[in-house]
Formats: C-alpha cells, sequence, structure tokens
C-alpha cells in the first residue's frame, strides 16, 4: 500500500500549460488610445503640416497655382491616417483568425484603392497645375492606366498575405509575377517614359538633346535583368544577375545623360548643367551596390542555402499541447 502523503501534491498536479507561461494579453484600452492619436497626428501631418512647411521653407512660393489637397486626397489621407492607426491598435491580434484575415484583406483592398487614386487621377491633377497653359497632354497614356491597375493590386494583395505562411517560404507565383512588374515598371521608367517626355517636352519649346538610338535597346536589358533579379532572389542565380544588371545601369546612364554639358532653354531662361560630377556620383552608387552583390554570390556559392534559409525562413508550426493525462489513483 502506497502513502499518498509522502508524496508533494505538486507531484500530482499537471504542468502548467503554455498559455499561462505566455505573453500578457495586450492592453487594448492603452492600444487603441495610442492608435487614435497616431492616426490624428498621421493626418496633421499629411493634410495641413505639408502645405505648411513648403511655404516655410521656401520650396513652395506664394503665388503656386497649388495651394492645397483636391477633396479626393483629403479622403485618401484619412484613410491612410486611419489604418495607420488601426495598423498599432490590432498588431497583437492572433494570425489567421477570422479578424485577422478580415483586418488583412480590408488593409489590402484600402492600399489598392488608395494607390490608384494617388498614382492616377491625383498626379495628373497636379501635374495640370504646374504645366504650361495648352499642354499637349492631360491624362496619363492608355498604358500607363493597366500599369497602375497592377501595381495597385499586386500591392494590395501582398498586404493581404504578407504575414501567411504563403509568403514565409519563397513562393515562386508572387516572385514571377513580382519579376513581371518590376520589369515592366523598369521598362517603363528607363525606356518608355524617356522616349515619351523628351519629344513632348521638346514640343513645348523647351531645347533638349536627342536621345540616343541605344536606349532602347540597352533600357530593355537592364529591365529584362532587374525582373529577372526579383524573381531569382531566393536562388544563387540572383547575384550574378544583379551584377549584370549593375552593369547595363551604368551603361544605361552614359547612353541616356552622356557626358557633354545639358544646355535647357526655355520661356527664356536658359541653363547650363555640367553632368559629369553628377555622372560619375551616380556610377559610384552603383558600383558600391555591385560590390555587395559580388559579396553575395561569394557566400551563395561558398554556402549554398545559407542565405535562403535565412531570408526566407520556413514558418514554424506552432506546438501542439500533448492532452493532460489525470493522475491514477494510488492502488
Amino acid at each position: 500500500m502506497t502513502d499518498v502523503d509522502s508524496h508533494p501534491a505538486s507531484a500530482e498536479s499537471p504542468p502548467p500549460s503554455p498559455a499561462s507561461t505566455g505573453p500578457p494579453a495586450p492592453r487594448w484600452a492603452i492600444r487603441v488610445g495610442v492608435g487614435i492619436a497616431l492616426a490624428i497626428v498621421v493626418y496633421i501631418v499629411l493634410d495641413w503640416l505639408f502645405w505648411f512647411v513648403l511655404p516655410t521653407i521656401g520650396l513652395l512660393p506664394s503665388s503656386s497655382p497649388i495651394t492645397g489637397w483636391t477633396p479626393t486626397m483629403y479622403a485618401v489621407w484619412i484613410v491612410v491616417a486611419v489604418f495607420a492607426g488601426a495598423g498599432y491598435t490590432l498588431a497583437p491580434m492572433p494570425r489567421y483568425t477570422p479578424g485577422w484575415w478580415a483586418w488583412r484583406i480590408a488593409g489590402g483592398v484600402a492600399l489598392a484603392v488608395v494607390l490608384f487614386l494617388v498614382l492616377d487621377s491625383q498626379v495628373w491633377y497636379y501635374l495640370d497645375q504646374i504645366l504650361p497653359s495648352n499642354p499637349p497632354i492631360s491624362d496619363w497614356p492608355s498604358p500607363l492606366y493597366q500599369l497602375w491597375i497592377v501595381v495597385a493590386v499586386l500591392l494590395g494583395a501582398r498586404f493581404a498575405l504578407g504575414l501567411s505562411r504563403l509568403f514565409s517560404v519563397p513562393w515562386w507565383v508572387w516572385r514571377a509575377v513580382g519579376g513581371v512588374l518590376m520589369g515592366l515598371g523598369t521598362y517603363f521608367a528607363a525606356v518608355w517614359l524617356p522616349l515619351y517626355l523628351v519629344p513632348t517636352v521638346q514640343s513645348n519649346g523647351v531645347t533638349l538633346a536627342n536621345l540616343s538610338s541605344w536606349l532602347p535597346v540597352v533600357g530593355i536589358l537592364f529591365a529584362l535583368l532587374v525582373g529577372a533579379a526579383y524573381a531569382a532572389h531566393p536562388t544563387r542565380a540572383f547575384g550574378p544577375i544583379e551584377i549584370g544588371a549593375g552593369v547595363l545601369e551604368i551603361l544605361y546612364l552614359v547612353v541616356l545623360i552622356g557626358t557633354a554639358p545639358w544646355a535647357i532653354a526655355a520661356h527664356s531662361i536658359a541653363a547650363s548643367v555640367g553632368v559629369t560630377t553628377v555622372l560619375l556620383g551616380l556610377i559610384i552608387v552603383i558600383l558600391i551596390s555591385m560590390s555587395g552583390d559580388v559579396v553575395t554570390t561569394v557566400e551563395d556559392f561558398a554556402r549554398p542555402g545559407e542565405r535562403r534559409a535565412w531570408q526566407y525562413p520556413v514558418p514554424v508550426e506552432p506546438p501542439t499541447v500533448p492532452p493532460t493525462v489525470p493522475p491514477t489513483a494510488p492502488s
């Protein structure tokens, strides 16, 4: 017969559950207060302080045609401020619950709408205020509408799914789509935009040199490597592709800018800009970035998989708590 009283009480009590030893519950009242204060501060900075600082520091003259935001921009800043406060307030929310998914989806939709409004209508509204009278264009050309939609939808989806397990490892569908988007964006910025803007500016009486015929070739190759580098980032091919993109970026700058001074004349105002110093500064920055790509390449080939495991860690599943077996009665 076993003497029950000889055993300490702790021997028969079950071990404490992990929930009792986990982090303390968030103090929601404090988080809500801080979130509201954050939303108010963000709105004040985006709305009033912006227009107060620009004239104060002399960047916006008092005679400027731009004197404030449009009603659409006011609505955009309200949405941005509200979601900034909500982001802080809801940060401790447990993942993958219905409330968490509702917050992520709402944030992704709001981000997509805000981005499209800012990129589409609002940019051209303010450009129309500062462009010369009767500009030859008054809105984005049609290809850019599709680009803004793709950018807005993908970044909104990235916010909605960014903290889920789908993006904790190299998700190849996202990387491929992101690579295509990066390549298209680089093409528009490096090839289409210069070829479109330079003739437009020249038609408004601004004297600019004609672009080199090599610009489309170098720009397209550069855009392809930029997109490929994004898609291949988790692999060992990332470093060599980035180095090749850096070489083409330097060649692109030389082709686009050249080394001769630029003479610009418009509305009886003439200016001569020496570009050699600026060009050398940009090339030095690119070379520094390429040196980091060389180090990444050496490390990737010397220790395959190490960077991928560090930058794309496999999500750790929450530990399962074994069921507590009640103590058996002493025999």
